[in-house]
């Protein structure tokens, strides 16, 4: 049923990468594979994948795809800036983070990861920004690492957006897409100067 309102909200036959966002662990993994691989036999989607999973959940996705001769989860996505592992703790239980559990899963699959938080929220630009005051990226580490970044830019010539995106698609050894917008055309033109 989510499907379908996704379908008839996007004005679309096909959806080409559906994500299966924050996992219900209560759900049985076999169960949400064999829903997917009938959407994609009827042409609603293209491919399928994870956001929020946690590593043991991809883990059993990837052998209840084996064992059905099923495709599988593509893709998953899980917050990813270059602060992981040095702010507070995420708001919600429900989200991942990158960390080395992840990384060594992601090396050893291929499987492709799309960074959510890719840029922080604009904490990097602007980490003294009193918006940023009581947040997850309120730590002492967060903030000397986005100085540290705020000099690398000066250095480099690069903004501290392009130097965020640069730390995913350079990751070492994973196919890292960074997810992230825009809210001018200056700026979206900057963030894909990235590439």
């Amino acid at each position: 049923s989510d499907l379908e309102i996704s379908l008839k909200a996007l004005r679309t036959d096909r959806i080409d990468l559906y994500l299966f966002h924050r996992d219900d662990m209560r759900m049985p993994v076999a169960s949400l594979l064999e829903v997917c691989e009938k959407a994609k036999a009827e042409g609603k989607i293209r491919y399928y994948g994870s956001s929020n999973w946690r590593v043991q959940r991809l883990m059993a996705a990837d052998k209840a795809a084996q064992e059905r001769s099923f495709e599988g989860v593509r893709v998953n996505q899980l917050t990813t800036h270059p602060a992981v592992g040095l702010t507070n703790p995420l708001p919600d239980d429900t989200m991942t983070m990158r960390n080395r559990n992840y990384a060594g899963y992601h090396r050893a699959t291929g499987m492709t990861v799309m960074g959510s938080s890719s840029l922080a929220e604009g904490f990097f630009s602007d980490p003294d920004n009193e918006r940023f005051a009581g947040t997850m990226y309120d730590s002492g580490a967060a903030r000397l690492l986005a100085k540290k970044v705020l000099g690398l830019a000066q250095e480099t010539g690069l903004t501290p957006a392009q130097i965020c995106i640069r730390c995913q698609t350079d990751y070492p050894g994973i196919q890292m897409i960074p997810v992230f917008s825009a809210s001018t055309e200056k700026n979206l033109r900057e963030l894909c100067a990235s590439f």
